[in-house]
């Protein structure tokens, strides 16, 4: 009966095989905004980063569908390939023995994050970029040294503000034309699910 009444509401069957189809203007904004002119100047293995959530948020697509659009275009048309995401906020809150770590560690991570830490109330911020630059440091340098305190207890560590990475594997020149084209692609190829193959 289920599968009958289904056959007769076309819509609803759509909705189990297309899920949350965001529109094709929705689309077309999200490219243009991934392949915007400074990303398409970058070479093949440079990185783009992106921040999905406020994605989301400005072209009405779900994070779930989102996912989805930045896998079709690694796995679908190979012009991407996601690496590890970054965080923009780094904070922590001391515990005991990170005091005398100003002392007993004397690497340069260490003392970048004790100069440049700002202390709000009881939590610490830090701007990794900027500490370390601080000591000729890059940021992957004080973020290793951050989550070794963290991991042995020394402070307890908050990070916030994801930013997805991609590497570029492909050029692409980003014209309207293009971006319109990879829009028509991409909605033709999350259609490929007939509705009379959806089984009850």
């Amino acid at each position: 009966m289920l599968a009958v009444d289904i056959r007769r509401r076309p819509s609803v069957k759509e909705s189990f095989c297309r899920g949350d189809m965001p529109s094709r203007e929705s689309v077309f904004a999200l490219l243009s905004e991934i392949y915007r002119d400074e990303n398409c100047q970058l070479g093949v293995g440079e990185a783009m980063e992106f921040a999905h959530y406020t994605q989301s948020k400005s072209y009405d697509i779900r994070s779930s569908t989102l996912s989805i659009i930045y896998a079709s275009l690694e796995l679908r048309f190979g012009l991407i390939r996601a690496n590890t995401p970054r965080y923009t906020s780094y904070k922590f809150q001391p515990r005991q023995g990170w005091y005398a770590t100003k002392h007993s560690d004397k690497s340069k991570a260490s003392q970048a994050i004790h100069a440049q830490a700002k202390k709000a109330v009881s939590w610490y911020d830090i701007d990794v970029n900027t500490a370390g630059l601080f000591v000729g440091l890059m940021r992957q340098d004080l973020v290793h040294k951050l989550e070794d305190w963290n991991a042995d207890g020394t402070i307890d560590l908050k990070t916030g503000g994801v930013l997805n990475v991609y590497r570029i594997m492909r050029p692409f020149g980003g014209s309207r034309h293009e971006l319109e084209k990879l829009t028509v692609k991409y909605r033709e190829a999350a259609y490929f699910l007939r509705p009379q193959e959806v089984r009850i």
